[in-house]
């Protein structure tokens, strides 16, 4: 370990349950993974508000993850969509979004990707089913099935939500705002319609549709915002900026004015109405929430010794003081009865006390082998009750075994060398 940053420089990153844990330093430690993915094992199927509560609650209950103090670095939302054309032949519709030029992928003709870059944010657009089919994935999303997703890789752009900790995952009203973010960038997309008759349209209009269908055309009409560093300031950069948005003003009019359907305005619905069926909650799940929430809000809380809290939080501090018998560390969060540190209490020393955990990982685990996380964990607990009874307590009980018939006690006249002394 780095003594200056607090770096563990030999100990690599961990997995548990397609979560992947990476510690930074001695005070951070880098979650990363889907909680569609810790749930199902797989991430092409809804995913419903209930279960991202059971997921952050699980955080709690195994890493003793606070969600007021978990912060949130990258987030990634989205709906899966049974549109009324194929995926396929909607992302070929799609010809821009803001600006900025398409990234279209095939996979060898097993799928149909597109996805638009921005300094903050990733757009993916892609077909769910033929993505599921290439994957393996059972059973199948409907055939027509699109995925809407927003990557955001700089939280300053939800920060207007007000999205920064797991605890803010858990506010509907923060929630509804994503999905009102989804909608506005799906409605920001420039999108045309194939089956317009070029007969109906006149010239000067089907030159803009002509020009409006290259996304080429949109990437070089849009001038470049970091090449005019006071843009608000900057005449030509404002000529351009009004040129760009007045074409494109242009162009969708004519789309929406000749298109027999207007398919985008239909599918915003569909996001709107499905990412709304998602935050569904009952009294159940309102109950759980309540319930979960509420135990964070006690001063007492944050004074105590993280150690000590169990997984029934509703007991703060616990009345009987156990310690573990071979390391010295507190167990009193521990069922009653228990002696020794549990698998679960080593997995939560992971996450907050890191020098205790390199203490017991070099202690307590000799035969340092490529292994998951949960086997580590089991194997230092288990390791750590052995140990109460190698070699030390065989001699104890040699010693109990040597005085049950003799007249006299024998332990005044035994002297332990130091390796079985305490």
């Amino acid at each position: 370990m780095d003594e200056n940053s607090g770096e563990h420089k030999g100990y690599n990153p961990v997995k548990y349950r397609n979560l992947t844990f990476k510690i930074i330093n001695r005070h951070t430690v880098l979650i990363s993974g889907s909680p569609h993915k810790y749930k199902y094992n797989r991430n092409d199927n809804d995913f419903y508000f209930s279960e991202l509560l059971g997921f952050i609650i699980d955080l709690f209950t195994e890493f003793n993850l606070n969600p007021y103090q978990t912060i949130i670095q990258n987030i990634e939302f989205a709906v899966n969509l049974e549109i009324p054309i194929t995926p396929r032949q909607f992302i070929q519709r799609i010809i821009s979004h803001r600006g900025s030029f398409p990234n279209i992928q095939t996979f060898n003709g097993k799928g149909y990707f597109v996805e638009f870059t921005h300094q903050q944010y990733y757009i993916k657009i892609y077909d769910k089913y033929s993505w599921a089919l290439a994957k393996g994935k059972h059973p199948l999303p409907p055939i027509n099935t699109l995925r809407f997703e927003i990557k955001v890789i700089k939280m300053e752009y939800v920060s207007k939500v007000g999205i920064r900790t797991l605890a803010d995952l858990l506010n509907i009203s923060k929630l509804r705002q994503l999905g009102a973010i989804l909608v506005t960038i799906f409605n920001e997309l420039l999108i045309d319609d194939p089956g317009i008759d070029p007969e109906q349209i006149n010239a000067t209009e089907g030159q803009i549709l002509t020009n409006g269908r290259n996304p080429r055309y949109w990437e070089q009409l849009k001038p470049d915002s970091k090449k005019f560093p006071q843009r608000k300031d900057d005449p030509n950069y404002q000529r351009r900026r009004n040129i760009y948005d007045y074409t494109r003003e242009r162009f969708i009019k004519i789309i929406q004015k000749y298109s027999n359907r207007n398919l985008q305005t239909e599918i915003s619905e569909m996001i709107l109405n499905k990412w709304d069926k998602l935050l569904t909650v009952d009294n159940e799940i309102s109950g759980k929430l309540t319930d979960f929430l509420r135990q964070f809000r006690k001063p007492v809380f944050r004074q105590i010794n993280i150690l000590t809290i169990g997984s029934d939080c509703q007991n703060y501090i616990s009345t009987e003081v156990r310690i573990c018998q071979v390391t010295g560390i507190n167990i009193s969060d521990q069922k009653s009865g228990s002696h020794s540190l549990s698998e679960q209490s080593v997995r939560r020393i992971f996450f907050i006390d890191k020098k205790t955990f390199y203490f017991l990982y070099e202690k307590f685990l000799p035969q340092k082998t490529n292994l998951e996380f949960a086997e580590v964990c089991y194997r230092i607990a288990h390791n750590i009750r052995n140990s109460k009874y190698n070699p030390h307590n065989n001699l104890t009980n040699r010693i109990k075994r040597l005085n049950k018939d003799a007249l006299f006690a024998s332990d005044p006249y035994i002297v332990l060398q130091a390796a079985n002394q305490y």
